[in-house]
């Protein structure tokens, strides 16, 4: 269960939604290390996701002066 638990949660995951999800806990040391370590990389994609998006908007808003000025 707690495998496919893990593995329903992450098939489900959306950078874009900017969550992580909240994986079970289990008694298994095995599955809890594998959550453990899901739950830093997500956190770690949604982080630089937030930061590419806000780096684009600010690039394009930076980039309409100067064509507007063209």
């Amino acid at each position: 269960k707690p495998f496919y638990d893990t593995l329903h949660k992450i098939s489900h995951f959306k950078v874009e939604d900017g969550t992580v999800p909240d994986f079970t806990m289990s008694n298994v040391k095995e599955f809890t290390e594998l959550n453990h370590t899901l739950e830093r990389i997500l956190s770690q994609n949604v982080h630089s996701y937030k930061v590419q998006k806000q780096f684009t908007e600010n690039a394009s808003h930076e980039l309409q002066t100067p064509l507007a000025i063209v």
